[in-house]
């Protein structure tokens, strides 16, 4: 690969399974200097920019940041990571690469629901007021981490007061939306983790 191309290319690692182009396109904002981005296998992707410096940019920027639950490792694709080694077409971004979803191991039921694949533009309200249209019940504690734009960072995690209680939120919310997009929602992976509010970074 042309070294002034991969200098404009970023790779992006710790996607989660469930991640499609247009979930990496999105994190990475709508800016002009995007050009496209694609899924690659074993839970990476790669995304270019117009310029190397905004690759750059996006590198420092996006580093270390929650994409469905997961934090994302960014860094210069220095050896020209692709699906074939060549440079990939400018439409790539209109066709979906899809993974299958592997099966997860069954979680034991806690006081905490894990609620993922939150929009960016979610609020702990909105959540909330969804949890109680559906179930008539109030979580004890909502938490929604958000990142340094102010922008929810893709799950939220809900504690109630019975095992009870979270079973019906979890059976409630299956197959719900939320501004278009489809919740994952499960009782919590990390339920006794009280680090970051609550919340176990690095969520699968």
């Amino acid at each position: 690969m042309d070294a002034s191309i991969s200098n404009r290319r970023v790779f992006v690692g710790n996607l989660a399974f469930e991640t499609t182009w247009q979930d990496l396109k999105d994190h990475f904002g709508g800016g002009e200097q995007r050009v496209f981005a694609k899924l690659l296998p074993r839970g990476c992707g790669i995304v270019e920019f117009q310029t190397a410096a905004a690759a750059a940019a996006a590198i420092a920027q996006f580093h270390g940041t929650a994409l469905l639950g997961r934090n994302i490792v960014c860094r210069a694709d220095r050896y020209g990571q692709s699906s074939g080694g060549g440079v990939a077409p400018r439409d790539t971004e209109r066709k979906e690469v899809r993974r299958p979803v592997r099966d997860r191991p069954a979680t034991a039921p806690s006081l905490k629901v894990y609620v993922g694949n939150v929009p960016w533009s979610a609020t702990s309200g909105e959540i909330g007021s969804l949890i109680s249209e559906r179930t008539n019940l109030t979580p004890r504690k909502l938490v929604l981490p958000r990142d340094r734009r102010d922008r929810a960072r893709g799950f939220a995690v809900a504690t109630f007061g019975t095992i009870d209680e979270a079973s019906t939120v979890v059976q409630a919310l299956a197959g719900c939306e939320l501004a278009g997009r489809a919740l994952h929602v499960r009782f919590d992976q990390f339920p006794d983790d009280e680090s970051n509010g609550g919340i176990a970074d690095g969520r699968k």
